[in-house]
This record gives structure tokens, sequence and C-alpha cells, in this order.
């Protein structure tokens, strides 16, 4: 060995000998409180997550082992995506009433979990390829219009054009439901036209009509009462079908699709046969609506008949919005309809809550601090003042001061309000408010006799009512002896161990828990009380300036909210 070996092993041997070692930085575990340890070390985070998320999977899998023994339809509504595949061949090579049954059974939403819809491609492409299939096409359509699925109405509209589907007014019907199209609509007026309408579709056709009343261009809807009026004339639906509505609800018989676009779509030529239907006492509502529709103010003494006659009076709620819409300032409608609301006997609250409704509707809400100068009955008045107290909180009104307050960015659309306005789960006072804050994804209604083994569903549940604030969060809940339990939560790469105490109520320590982690990350929303009662608590999710706001505006006041604080607050001090 040379001297120049010997030199360049002597530097190797020097440099290893100056390589530095390194050493694992180690994160302390952080006590908040008695209760409540953070944890940072990012193996002993990770370590937790992976526990967490084997202990899902484990559920996850004992979930689907329960539905093992389910029929394959069933397994796959309630989130079995492991018979896809299977479900496929099904639908695809199956007996015909095997077929049947499984195409039957995916249109019923009634008996799966909320959000239940068919996303796989593969599996709506075997779906829509049995649109004409002679056997089960119906139902393929049905199954296809029921769960929108996609493409559907494309589809829909080529098989229809194509004249050769042996289910062409349902696909009409579905069309109808989209507003697709003028080629669609034409084929079945040339039908019309020359009298060489199927009558075996004819039942669908009425209906599809009715559908492109509301959905059609305006164009569409030209069309949709020129083939009303021709279906009535060419008395394609019997006189006596018509004149059996008489007293009977809306429905969806031929008659009633055909009078329904009449009513909505009617011009003055169409005047003469809603003018008949409301001397049959036929639809009279919708009847006399539509009168004042196209003839305006000139009905009004028709309206005024309908008001005094006390079996009739709510049929002309609707017409008097129109007229008194129709006279602007000059309007004394509201006069005319409390004072023959004073005139009736025996009101119901149903009546006297449409009456309040009316006046909400035309702003004219003043006159319920007037009563006693048109209604001479202590008692009615009264009972009036307390429905305007209930049905004055309109979720309009509501989802308004949701986004003006800044507790929501977006503004709600109508279609949300609508559902609100027509929900039930709560009553009396403040029904709208919160059944509108129902549809939010920041109000939590919590029962205040949760019991233990309910935690981890309650802090689920809790999750999805944090604006998506919880959304990547992982937890678990180990159950002991005596109510106590123990909660693992993994927040923003921070994992979170509480140790609960049997002393305090559940939701209380959950809450508590849940707005200490959101503190420990500077997270600014978090849950604040907004109102209780005798066994729940209500929650918003957000600033808590825009929480008081809220309240303050809807007067959301409640014994109980200042001792939920008070608990909370020896709680959050106890950690």
């Amino acid at each position: 060995m040379g001297c120049g070996e010997n030199k360049e092993e002597e530097q190797v041997k020097k440099v290893i000998k100056e390589v530095p070692k390194v050493e694992e930085t180690v994160v302390e575990d952080e006590k908040i409180g008695n209760n409540l340890t953070k944890i940072s070390d990012p193996k002993k985070v990770a370590e937790l997550r992976r526990e967490l998320l084997r202990q899902d999977s484990i559920k996850r899998q004992m979930e689907l082992d329960a539905l093992k023994d389910k029929p394959i339809v069933e397994r796959y509504k309630f989130g079995d995506t492991t018979i896809v595949t299977e479900l496929i061949d099904l639908i695809t090579y199956g007996e015909t009433s095997e077929v049947k049954e499984a195409l039957i059974e995916l249109q019923k939403k009634y008996n799966a979990p909320p959000g239940y819809s068919i996303k796989e491609w593969e599996l709506q492409g075997a779906i829509l390829g049995l649109i004409n299939d002679p056997n089960n096409g119906y139902h393929a359509i049905q199954l296809a219009g029921i769960m929108r699925l996609d493409g559907y109405a494309d589809i829909f509209e080529e098989q229809f054009l194509g004249g050769e589907s042996k289910n062409m007014g349902r696909l009409f019907y579905w069309l109808s439901t989209t507003g697709r199209s003028m080629d669609v609509l034409n084929v079945i007026a040339e039908q019309i036209k020359t009298n060489k309408l199927d009558k075996k579709i004819e039942k669908d056709v009425f209906r599809g009509l009715r559908g492109y009343a509301s959905s059609g261009t305006k164009e569409m809807k030209t069309k949709v009462l020129e083939l009303a009026m021709s279906i009535y004339n060419k008395k394609m639906i019997p006189a006596k079908d018509f004149d059996a509505l008489k007293g009977k609800r809306p429905g969806s018989t031929p008659a009633d699709n055909i009078l329904s676009c009449i009513f909505k779509l009617g011009d003055k030529k169409s005047s003469d046969i809603i003018s008949s239907m409301l001397k049959k006492e036929v639809r009279e509502a919708e009847a006399l609506s539509a009168l004042i529709r196209i003839k305006g103010k000139a009905e009004i003494k028709k309206v005024e008949q309908y008001l005094a006659d006390s079996v009739k009076y709510e049929m002309a709620l609707s017409p008097a919005m129109q007229i008194h819409r129709e006279l602007g300032k000059e309007s004394d409608i509201p006069q005319k309809i409390l004072t023959n609301l004073g005139k009736h006997k025996n009101n119901s609250v149903r009546r006297i809550d449409r009456t309040v409704n009316a006046f909400i509707q035309m702003g004219q809400v003043q006159w319920f601090s007037n009563l006693d100068s048109v209604i001479p009955s202590k008692e009615l008045r009264q009972i009036i003042q307390y429905s305007y107290k209930i049905l004055k909180n309109h979720p309009r009104d509501v989802a308004n001061a949701l986004n003006e307050i800044g507790i929501v960015e977006t503004p709600y659309p109508a279609s949300v309000i609508a559902q609100a306005k027509s929900g039930d789960r709560y009553f009396g006072e403040d029904a709208h408010i919160y059944n509108m804050l129902h549809l939010t994804d920041f109000y939590a209604d919590i029962d205040t006799n949760l019991p233990a083994d309910q935690v981890h569903s309650i802090m689920q549940y809790l999750f999805q009512k944090s604006d998506s604030t919880f959304v990547n969060s992982l937890t678990g809940v180990d159950y002991g002896d005596d109510s106590i339990y123990t909660i693992t939560l993994i927040h923003n790469d921070n994992a979170y161990l509480f140790n609960s105490s049997n002393e305090n109520n559940n939701y209380v320590e959950i809450i508590t828990l849940l707005n200490q982690i959101l503190e420990d990350n500077n997270t600014p929303r978090k849950y604040h009380p907004i109102s209780s009662n005798d066994d729940a608590i209500q929650y918003l999710f957000g600033h808590e300036e825009h929480v008081e706001q809220f309240k303050e505006k809807f007067e959301l006041v409640d014994v109980d909210t200042t001792t939920v604080e008070a608990e909370a607050e020896i709680e959050e001090s106890a950690l």
C-alpha cells in the first residue's frame, strides 16, 4: 500500500468521526387541566391515528357483516359497495322476475339511509341499458327518473324521438320534469291534433303536460295551453270526470292535470271554461285565482262573495291577495277579510292561521295592532294575535338574518326556505326559527339526558354541526364502568385524550371538551347555547358575537340557558 493510500484512509476516518449524532426530538405531552391531555409528538399522534382507523375499519366490517344475510339490494342501499359487481350481474343477466324486484327496490328511498343515491357509472349504465327491455323497460325508466341517473334525460329524449319505445308515456312524463324539449312536445301535439294519441299513454301524457306547464319555456307553456284546451274541447276526458272533482282535494287524475294547465296558463280564450268550473264549484280557489289573473279587479265581487260565505271563506284568501296586489294603495281587501272573519262563527285554528299568513304575505300586519276596529270579539282578536306571534318569524327572515349577521356567507336558496316553512319538527312560538336552523350544518339540538354509551354518536353529530370544522377529525371512545369513558380525538395533527367524570352531565363534558380543543387551535368559532327546555339544549356553532346578535334579534331568551352556561364554565375550570 502506497503513502497516498494511507493518507486517503486517514481522511475518511477523520470524516467519519466528524459526522454528528442525530438525536430524536421528543415532544412532551401537555396537560390541559386535570381531564385533558394534548399530544403533539408526531409519532404518538400517528400511532393513535392508526389505532382509530383500525377501530373504524373493524366497526365498518361488523356493520357490513351484519348485512350479509340481507338481500343484495338492501345491502347496496345501506352502503355495501362490495356487491356492486354482483348487483350489475343480477340486473344484466338475472331472471326477469329477479331483475324486476331489484329495479323496484332500488327506487325506494323511504327505507334507505339519508343521501341514498346510485353513483357508480357501471351500475347506472346497467340500469339505463334496460330501458328498452320488453319486460323491465318500464321499471328501468322509473328508476332512472327517480334517481336522476347521469345522462338519463338525453337518453330518454333520444328514445322518445325514435318512437320505438313501448313506454312512450313514461318517457314523456319524465322528460316533462326536466322541461325537455320542444321537439318532444311537438310529437305529442301532432298525435293529439290527428287523434292518434294512444289511449294507453294518455294518463302519462296529461300528467306530463302539467309538468311542462311548470318547468317548460314560455314557448312550451303556450303549446301546453293549446293542447290542454284541445283535450278539453275534444272531450278526450269525459265531462263527468271534471264534475266529479267537486268537493274533492286536488290530485293527479287526468281531469285534475288538464284543469291545472288551464288554470295556470289560461288566457281570455280559456275564461269560459274556467268560469264554468267555478260555477260548478270545481277547484274554486284555483279557478277564481285564474280569473283574477286574466280579468283583474273585474272579479272583485266574486271574491267578496266568497269572503262573506263561511264555508268558502278560505277559498277566497289567495284570490283576495291577488286582488289586493292589483288594487295597490286603493285596496280595502285587508279590512274586508278581517270584517268577514269576525262575522263567521267557530273559526278554526287552520282558518285563522291561513288568514294571518295572508296578511304577512300582503305586508299588512299593522292591522294586528288595531283589530278592535274591525273585530268585535276579544277572544278572536287574542287568537289572531297569538297566531301572528307564532307565524311572524318566517323561515325567510331567519335565513336572511343568518346571512346578514355573518353566521353564513352564502344566502340560502328558496328551496331550503320552503322546506323549513313546511317543516314540522318543531312547534310553538319559535317553530319557524328552529325548523330553519335544523336544516343548517351549524345547529345542534342535544338531549340533556344523554347516556354515556351515546357519547361517540353525539360527538359525530356535533362534528356534522361544526360547519366542516371537524370534517377531518377522528375520534374514539373507550367505555369503562360507572359511566366513565375516555375520548381520543385527533384534530389538526394533534391528539387529545379526555377522561370523563361521572359527576357531570355527559353533554356538558363533550361541549366543553370540543370548545377547549377549538380554543387550543385558535379557532374563533365555538358551540354556544341559544336556548333550552326540559329535555334538550340548542347550540349554534359560530362566533360568539354573531350568535349573541342572532339570539337578540329573535329574542331567544331561556332561563335554563344561564344555568347551562354556568355549568359549562364550572366544568371548564375543572379541566
